[in-house]
């Protein structure tokens, strides 16, 4: 199977995944939505005007103006940023005040870090969607915004943009704390030949779209995944493919990775881990996982680390109904959205899984013995799978690696460990090796950690009661 790039800037729209050619992917085009200052939305609808404004949070009304806004590129960055660290993104961007959250103290007076590049500038960059505000003309407060689907649309899509492209969107400034030094690990250090393919480097740190999520009115200068098959590419029939994932789906629970960490016995204080390839690839599918289904992961947890966004997935789950959305299947997308086809891991212990195969009708002509695959009429329906021995590895192995508190990562070398514990001023006779099993809690854990924390693996692991039992076993 051959993966080709369907670009953001560019290409027929009517190709949009789910919306065909309506223009849109999530959002009937007949509904309007209001949406909240902390991004919880909820349908239009004639009715119950308190018990819909109650939603909001909005108890009063008086002296409210309505005013309209356009987001073109620069806006609708600014909007992905804010959802992700503040309570009060749209006031933060259409009313000109700052967010209050110390997680977006940057150095930068803009909140977009990352300049469009030139083809961006003359595609993506000169769409625009429109938003009507409600505003408190006394308190200059943002009551509510009404929305057509467009926009909607674009809300819905920030739960398909995966952890890595929003680092790239973004810049990798302060929005997931770990992560970011996670993505800029592969910028910035980890070398072209640790990676498992020459192109590894790049889908990592721009990973694009699973197909099926991109909006024809696109302002994110993210691509989608499509898919071309080779004519010596493996099929198998539907039932025993579906039989085959649920039997792997079963034992990702099951699975378990070894990590060795490196403590200061006095203080009890993780330097860094020894780990594998196998819980570096755990790492670096983080950057591949779309953000709702990070929230879809964690938010058992109760987390509340990316802010509106929270709001927005928990707006879809519960505050929108199924008719609203253009197909059956879309809450169920956005909730628990689907890797791009190629980046589900060799070993997987997220609860995550991988856009369907292209379903393809099967033809064989006896008289000619001939045999092909098509889109159209009649045949007997197949799922197209990858050849047996293609599974997804972003790291060469056997390789290990240091992996910092933070989750930089690196080649372990023993010059850099002896290096690092001299300039931490740590004897060696201070060191207590830790060995850990990771499974999906552990996984789970480290990843919710990864969002909002810079010791990722000391919070993620609660590595001072690891360690204290370890002691006791150990006596």
């Amino acid at each position: 199977i051959f993966v080709e790039e369907r670009e953001a800037a560019g290409g027929d729209g009517g190709d949009g995944g789910g919306g065909g050619g309506g223009g849109g992917v999530f959002a009937n085009k007949t509904s309007g939505f209001l949406i909240s200052d902390d991004l919880r939305m909820v349908p239009n609808v004639a009715g119950s005007v308190m018990r819909t404004l109650g939603n909001l949070g909005v108890s009063d009304t008086e002296g409210a103006e309505l005013r309209v806004v356009t987001f073109g590129f620069n806006e609708i960055m600014d909007l992905l940023k804010g959802s992700l660290l503040s309570s009060t993104p749209l006031t933060d961007i259409v009313l000109g005040k700052q967010p209050t959250d110390s997680a977006s103290a940057v150095s930068e007076p803009a909140v977009s870090t990352r300049e469009p590049t030139e083809k961006e500038t003359t595609s993506v960059s000169k769409k625009v969607v429109n938003l009507k505000l409600m505003v408190q003309e006394s308190t200059n407060k943002l009551l509510f915004a009404q929305a057509e689907s467009d926009f909607v649309n674009f809300l819905s899509s920030l739960l398909a943009i995966p952890l890595g492209g929003a680092e790239y969107l973004l810049g990798s400034r302060n929005c997931f704390k770990s992560i970011d030094n996670l993505h800029g690990s592969i910028v910035d250090i980890i070398d072209a030949k640790y990676l498992a393919t020459p192109y590894m480097k790049s889908r990592l740190t721009k990973p694009m779209l699973a197909y099926g999520y991109m909006s024809e009115n696109r302002i994110l200068p993210l691509g989608e995944e499509r898919k071309i098959v080779s004519p010596t590419v493996g099929y198998e029939p539907e039932t025993l493919l579906c039989n085959k994932i649920e039997k792997e789906t079963e034992s990702n629970s099951k699975k378990k990775m070894n990590l060795k960490l490196m403590v200061q016995e006095s203080t009890n204080k993780l330097l860094f881990a020894q780990a594998d390839d196998d819980f570096v690839d755990f790492l670096f599918t983080l950057l591949t996982v779309p953000l709702g289904g990070v929230l879809d992961c964690v938010l058992g947890s109760h987390t509340n680390g990316l802010k509106s966004i929270d709001n927005l997935y928990r707006s879809v789950k519960t505050l929108i109904d199924d008719k609203y959305f253009l197909a059956p299947d879309t809450k169920t997308r956005l909730m628990k959205p689907k890797l791009p086809r190629g980046f589900m891991s060799k070993n997987p212990i997220l609860p995550l899984s991988e856009e369907e195969s292209v379903h393809w009708l099967y033809y064989n002509c006896n008289a000619d013995k001939k045999e092909w695959l098509s889109y159209s009429d009649s045949g007997r329906k197949i799922r197209v799978v990858y050849p047996k021995g293609q599974s997804t590895d972003f790291v060469k192995g056997p390789t290990m690696y240091m992996v910092s508190d933070d989750l930089t990562v690196k080649p372990l070398s023993m010059s850099y460990s002896i290096s690092f514990l001299n300039e931490m001023k740590i004897p060696l006779s201070d060191i207590k090796e830790v060995e850990v099993q990771i499974g999906l809690q552990e996984a789970i854990s480290i990843l919710k950690a990864s969002l909002t924390s810079t010791s990722a693996l000391t919070d993620g692991l609660m590595i001072n009661p690891v360690s204290n039992k370890t002691r006791k076993l150990e006596h």
